[in-house]
């Protein structure tokens, strides 16, 4: 091969004698793929994020639902990290807040209802001052709604109370009664519902 022909021109020459491209030759690609992230044989440069994307595809493709191509999904993925990330930092700070008026506070607790529905609900703890339950859900926007376990359980849960289940934590062990009339309170940035 002459030093003019470039990295470009291997992975063409391979792919004509059928001959899988090197992974360093891979790397190689146009300005509009480096920016993409993608390399000429489709995939993303980056291994991790392209083994992400091979589990999102046998996920869909084992459960029928549609498989998005590589970039639609990045984007997808990201959006959802973005929102995770976002809502994560809104609990701990609502958790520290929550702290400063409850005792015994645990996080990410599991209860089914009397009614049977379960929920996961943010955080538990006893009110400093007259001691009441307290129990609260971390929204990080406006508009993000319940779940319909959520919707449902909560109702639920007012009215006729429930259980604790699963490992539980702190005071709040499994078989931990709540009581009717405990109501839970949605949180949200700037909003206390």
């Amino acid at each position: 091969m002459n030093k003019h022909h470039t990295a470009s021109n291997k992975i063409i020459d391979d792919e004509i004698k059928g001959v899988e491209a090197s992974p360093a030759s891979k790397r190689v690609d146009n300005t509009d793929n480096k920016v993409t992230g993608i390399d000429s044989s489709r995939k993303f440069f980056d291994d991790v994020l392209e083994s992400k994307y091979q589990d999102y595809v046998k996920r869909n493709t084992k459960s029928g639902k549609n498989v998005r191509e590589r970039l639609d999904w990045k984007e997808a993925s990201d959006k959802w990290a973005k929102l995770r990330n976002q809502g994560r930092d809104f609990e701990k700070e609502a958790i520290n807040e929550f702290k400063k008026v409850a005792t015994d506070v645990q996080e990410q607790l599991t209860i089914v209802t009397k009614d049977g529905t379960k929920i996961r609900v943010d955080a538990i703890g006893y009110d400093k001052k007259i001691g009441a339950l307290l129990i609260e859900e971390y929204k990080s926007s406006a508009t993000a709604p319940l779940t319909s376990n959520q919707r449902d359980g909560f109702v639920e849960l007012l009215e006729s109370g429930g259980i604790i289940v699963g490992e539980g934590k702190g005071i709040f062990i499994n078989g931990v009664e709540i009581p009717p009339g405990t109501a839970v309170k949605i949180v949200r940035p700037n909003i206390r519902e």
